[in-house]
């Protein structure tokens, strides 16, 4: 019976001398990663709840994993030279939001260099550059999709308010506050959103379409000039993003809009909390959101994976993989019935 007890404690200090040992075995093999996240510019908005949503996700990734964040300032030699030096101390992995994306093959020439993987986000490279590299991805959204739900919301709208039709001819005469001209975003947007609403048969009237280059101040003095031209003749301005669409309130509030009975409608995409405010007061119809947090995991998540060799889209939840290693997140259609979920959304991006 003693000899039976001795074997039996024997075995059991063995299993768990093996248990113990497998256990810092895996804790070993969970190589420490290094992130290098480099933003195209800190000053844009929606990217600034981007790196909050980064910085909150971090916590999950582990404690082998640490992630710095780097600015190029809208200068693409900044962020070439920035390439330079990520690369020169080491970092694992680079997630880039290119200033350019024809700039891409550059980057991706230097990180092929030393195998180190990249993951592009937010502005999307060709398809070629990131094939040429294996060990290339890109994160986003896809742009048309956010053009023609944008179409399908301002076809909505006038459906269900009538007043829209300001001068009662059955017709929506519109303005279009564009983004940055080749900038792939607004490209996208602008056509979708006019083809979309085009092939419903919707009756509408562009009366102007001008850049503004995704900034509020640009968009409020276009917005101030076409009200000095068309006047009261605009029924809806439509905006690439959030940020121009404040600038189109702004130039709209000072020329007594939004008091009484004087109104014009105007849509944006991002849904931003700088937006919120004004879709719950009925200024605005209302906006597109790609959830920053879907996107902020995503990336870092693919970046540590690569690393570590495992499958890239191991632990991703949300983003369907494309054709040439494109991850593409949802776009989501944020009106005043709604608004809660853009609130949800950008809370998350509150690093705690």
């Amino acid at each position: 019976m003693k000899k039976l007890l001795i074997v039996s404690l024997a075995v059991l200090l063995m299993t768990s001398v093996f248990v113990v040992g497998a256990q810092a075995n895996k804790t070993a093999s969970i190589k420490p990663v290094k992130v290098a996240v480099v933003f195209f510019d800190f000053s844009n908005t929606y990217l600034s709840y981007m790196r909050g949503g980064m910085k909150a996700f971090e916590s999950s990734l582990g404690p082998n994993v640490s992630v710095e964040y780097f600015d190029s300032r809208n200068d693409q030699p900044t962020q070439n030279d920035q390439i330079d030096t990520l690369i020169a101390r080491g970092f694992d992995v680079i997630a880039v939001n290119p200033v350019d994306p024809k700039a891409a093959s550059t980057i991706i020439a230097k990180a092929k260099v030393r195998n180190i993987p990249l993951v592009f986000f937010n502005r999307c490279p060709d398809a070629a550059d990131i094939l040429s590299y294996d060990k290339a991805w890109y994160v986003g959204t896809t742009p048309e999709e956010s053009g023609i739900m944008q179409a399908q919301m301002i076809m909505n709208a006038w459906k269900n308010k009538p007043s829209l039709d300001k001068n009662k001819d059955g017709k929506m005469q519109y303005v279009i506050l564009k983004g940055t001209p080749g900038h792939p975003d607004a490209e996208a947007r602008t056509k979708l959103v006019v083809e979309t609403m085009q092939k419903a048969g919707f009756p509408t009237e562009q009366l102007a379409l001008q850049p503004a280059n995704f900034k509020t101040d640009d968009a409020k003095n276009i917005m101030e000039t076409w009200l000095g031209k068309f006047g009261d003749k605009i029924e809806m301005v439509v905006c690439n993003n959030d940020a121009m669409a404040l600038g189109a309130v702004e130039a709209l509030k000072s020329a007594g809009y939004f008091i009484g009975k004087k109104y014009m409608g105007v849509v944006g995409i991002n849904a931003l909390t700088t937006v919120v405010p004004l879709i719950k007061d009925d200024i605005m119809l209302g906006s597109v959101l790609s959830d920053p947090n879907f996107e902020a995991q995503a990336i870092l998540t693919i970046a540590v994976n690569l690393v570590r060799g495992n499958e890239p889209m191991s632990g991703v939840k949300v983003g369907k993989v494309g054709t040439f290693r494109d991850v593409r997140m949802p776009y989501f259609e944020i009106t005043k019935a709604n608004i809660d979920v853009a609130e949800a959304a950008y809370a998350k991006t509150e690093v705690k």
